[in-house]
């Protein structure tokens, strides 16, 4: 499974904008998080340019490699939700966003995350697209070649025709 979120940027001003992205998403690999984090190993992958992460304690899933990822390609990143939250931090007001970078730390012991940003720069009048991968892979190798595959603008294109296509039969039977 794979899931994939475009996101289209437009400056329709008339002066250059710098933007930071980020894409956040907690790591549950069970069935609650509170119950898996002690289990959960990420790691930053330099080939694929992703956050990957295990949980070998869960059974349904010990084999599997969980991975986030961005096209184009990172800045920062980290696999550490209080990092990016802050002490007693939430949503509405992270400590990363503030800071305006992300360590990349990962590993084990941490309250685990997929925290990723990029930043950009638009020139009046231009569109930029950034696509998010949230999935999963049965082996590393597998999942840097979906990462690969998906970081091509037509291979995400394709996968949201396949999905308009798949809602419309749906919704008119």
């Amino acid at each position: 499974p794979l899931c994939l979120k475009r996101l289209r940027l437009r400056n329709d001003g008339s002066r250059r904008r710098r933007l930071a992205v980020t894409f956040y998403a907690e790591w549950t690999l069970g069935e609650h998080r509170e119950n898996t984090q002690m289990h959960i190993v990420t790691q930053w992958d330099s080939q694929a340019r992703a956050i990957f992460a295990y949980n070998r304690y869960q059974p349904d899933s010990a084999d599997r490699v969980f991975y986030a990822a961005l096209t184009p390609p990172a800045h920062s990143s980290s696999a550490d939700r209080l990092e990016f939250l802050g002490r007693n931090g939430g949503m509405a007001d992270p400590a990363a966003l503030r800071r305006g970078w992300l360590s990349g730390r990962t590993g084990t012991r941490l309250d685990p995350c997929a925290a990723l940003q990029i930043k950009l720069e638009l020139e009046p009048g231009e569109t930029r697209e950034v696509t998010f991968m949230l999935g999963q892979a049965a082996s590393v190798k597998q999942a840097r070649e979906l990462i690969g595959k998906y970081s091509q603008d037509a291979a995400v294109e394709g996968a949201l025709k396949r999905t308009r296509l798949w809602w419309d039969r749906a919704l008119q039977a």
